[in-house]
């Protein structure tokens, strides 16, 4: 049996070494060109498509059982499908792939913390 892993986007079971499954590819693309361009600065942007970032996140998705821990404090099984910087890229850049500065969220949860976040820039 291969190895497989969650889709980053819906969360649907693909093997290790694709990071979306082939509905969500193309989505996906679009999405983080359009957000590289407005939000994110060059040297984040190229972070996130490194092998650096992708072993990192793997590695947290793993750690914390490609489950949401929001939704886990709340008793709630749910799959992770994003990596979250608690302090953000932006404030602290060396911690860009600290594990202990990481957390496996869901959609859900990743958004809601993402515009806490912008709203108290």
């Amino acid at each position: 049996m291969p190895l497989t892993k969650l889709c980053a986007r819906c969360g649907a079971v693909i093997p290790i070494g694709q990071r979306y499954c082939t509905a969500c590819q193309a989505k996906s693309q679009n999405n983080a060109r359009q957000y590289d361009r407005r939000i994110r600065d060059k040297r984040s942007a190229a972070f996130y498509k490194s092998a650096e970032w992708m072993r990192i996140r793997d590695f947290c998705l793993h750690r914390d059982g490609y489950m949401c821990q929001e939704c886990r404090k709340k008793g709630v099984v749910t799959a992770a499908t994003e990596v979250h910087h608690i302090v953000p890229l932006r404030h602290d850049w060396s911690m860009r792939a600290d594990a202990s500065n990481l957390v496996s969220l869901c959609h859900k949860h990743h958004m809601e913390v993402e515009r806490k976040t912008h709203r108290g820039m």
